[in-house]
């Protein structure tokens, strides 16, 4: 028997939101130089997730400017990582460029 996963909201379903979670588990894997840059990751990651979440379920007004605010947080994640150790950075920066790379693809499909 198959599990089947209940979305309760439309960003849930999105792969770049789905690859972001993923990445926000990965990071207490990551042994980072100072406290305050494994804050700022986990600030950012969260950032990324809730303006996706935002960005998407936006109706009108300024449904671009949170999706660009998702691309930035993912750069600004990947900047974090820089300042980290682990075996899989080099993975989760290519995963946060694919967010990236999937937030853009939803900037240029928002009229």
């Amino acid at each position: 028997m198959s599990e089947t996963t209940t979305y309760y909201f439309p960003h849930e379903q999105l792969d770049c939101y789905q690859l972001a979670l993923e990445l926000k588990n990965q990071l207490k894997d990551i042994r980072f130089e100072m406290d305050e840059d494994e804050k700022q990751a986990k600030r950012a990651i969260r950032s990324v997730l809730r303006n996706i979440a935002e960005g998407v379920n936006r109706i009108k007004g300024n449904r671009k400017n949170l999706l660009r605010a998702a691309h930035a947080s993912a750069a600004e994640v990947a900047s974090c990582l820089d300042c980290g150790e682990a075996e899989n950075i080099d993975d989760m920066k290519h995963d946060l460029r694919r967010v990236g790379q999937m937030v853009e693809g939803l900037i240029k499909a928002t009229k």
